[in-house]
């Protein structure tokens, strides 16, 4: 219609006529670029918040799976000092506790952290959507130390497989049957993972402690234990570290969530 006109008045040699309608017709894309920018921006905004909710909810479920992490080697290190004590001491009083504890020593909690909501907005080239560039550049740098932990968490020194090679087979079965590990709640009410090291497995003495001898007399355990143990000591400070992480990363998240609903 408006091309038409325009036609006609340049037919016409109207040139106010052919300005007037050419005006309109840069006013009208002007306008039409206008919604559709809003459009974009409005959707933009909703997403953000979207995976902001979801990453808020990932930092608190990484916030307890560190606590726990905490907890369980904290039992690990414990089982581990104990352990070398007996070592140094060239043999234990009660081969069966000593057993018991060695075993569980060399227990691993290998399981992944909460990440599907940060690699699904990395997947979809979302991070714009997040907020300003401090924001994003936090959240990059927090996920980075997550991978780097996963690493850590999923490696283990060779005591373990040393230990494993030597105790007898019969021994290390009856330990895993009689005494599992157990799923407890703490004074709070939140679940945690229990290496139940004070059980005592169905085990013969005389068998025991042949075992223990042979394990004594391993060249080169102590050396592998007291890594074992050092190696409990950083991962428990870099769970440490990661949960401080991600409870100052989901509220500072959660404060710009809440700016964001009442602007």
């Amino acid at each position: 219609m408006l091309s038409r006109r325009i036609r006609e008045h340049a037919a016409k040699l109207n040139w106010l006529g052919i300005v007037v309608d050419f005006v309109i017709v840069v006013i009208g894309v002007f306008l039409g670029m206008q919604a559709s920018n809003w459009n974009e921006s409005r959707a933009d905004a909703q997403r953000g918040e979207q995976y902001r909710q979801r990453l808020i909810e990932d930092l608190a479920a990484n916030e307890e799976d560190f606590r726990q992490r905490i907890v369980y080697y904290r039992q690990v290190h414990d089982l581990g000092y104990s352990t070398l004590k007996d070592l140094r001491r060239q043999g234990s009083a009660d081969p069966v506790t000593f057993l018991t504890e060695a075993f569980k020593a060399a227990n691993i909690f290998p399981r992944s952290t909460q990440r599907a909501t940060y690699q699904e907005i990395l997947s979809a080239g979302a991070m714009s959507s997040l907020g300003e560039e401090s924001i994003r550049r936090r959240i990059m740098t927090y996920y980075a130390g997550l991978d780097m932990t996963d690493r850590t968490t999923q490696s283990w020194p060779p005591y373990r497989d040393r230990l494993r090679s030597i105790m007898p087979y019969e021994i290390q079965q009856a330990i895993i049957t009689d005494c599992p590990e157990e799923d407890r709640e703490d004074d709070h009410g939140r679940p945690d993972v229990f290496l139940n090291a004070s059980c005592r497995p169905k085990l013969d003495f005389t068998q025991a402690s042949r075992a223990v001898a042979q394990i004594s007399a391993t060249p080169g355990l102590q050396a592998d234990l007291t890594r074992s143990i050092i190696d409990a000591d950083q991962k428990i400070a870099q769970f440490q570290s990661m949960q401080r992480n991600a409870r100052e990363l989901r509220a500072l998240l959660e404060r710009k969530t809440l700016s964001t609903s009442q602007s």
